[in-house]
């Protein structure tokens, strides 16, 4: 299954697919005006429903699939306010764990399941982007995407 959502750019779209056994992201370039897609573009208010209403959902699954130490560090992620980032070692300290700030990192390294477990949210302590499975460009996109969301729906 395969999902496209504009997230507020005119260059490039969210897809967002299932491909064995977890969620793939991909920036890709925007479809021409004359082309007739045969995947729907989603808007990005539809992405930002998704994200909310099944993040205690895909938690669940998740379990699954993590040790015991990945999923404290998932449920933790998932408590990020949307629009908000912390750090690594701000995300260790939440868990009881304020040491294992790598140890953290890589977790989320291993999250099959962004970005519903938000892991994009979480950045090194100097304020860079840190690492993400799914490239940089994606998790860049994902932040400004959120904070235009936060910065809009503050200003309604």
């Amino acid at each position: 299954m395969v999902w496209l959502f504009s997230l507020n750019s005119d260059t490039s779209l969210l897809e967002i697919s299932w491909q064995s056994d977890r969620l793939v992201l991909n920036l890709v370039k925007q479809i021409e005006d004359n082309c007739s897609p045969s995947i729907p573009i989603y808007e990005e208010n539809i992405l930002y429903a998704l994200m909310e209403e099944r993040k205690n959902q895909i938690l669940e699954k998740a379990k699954a699939w993590a040790t015991p130490f990945e999923y404290r560090v998932w449920q933790a992620t998932t408590e990020v306010p949307f629009g908000e980032k912390i750090s690594y070692q701000e995300l260790a300290i939440k868990i009881g764990a304020p040491k294992s700030y790598r140890a953290v990192g890589n977790a989320l390294g291993k999250n099959r399941f962004a970005p519903f477990i938000p892991c994009h949210r979480i950045i090194s302590s100097d304020g860079g982007l840190g690492g993400y499975a799914f490239g940089l460009s994606v998790k860049r996109l994902l932040l400004q995407w959120e904070q235009h969301v936060k910065q809009a729906s503050q200003s309604i």
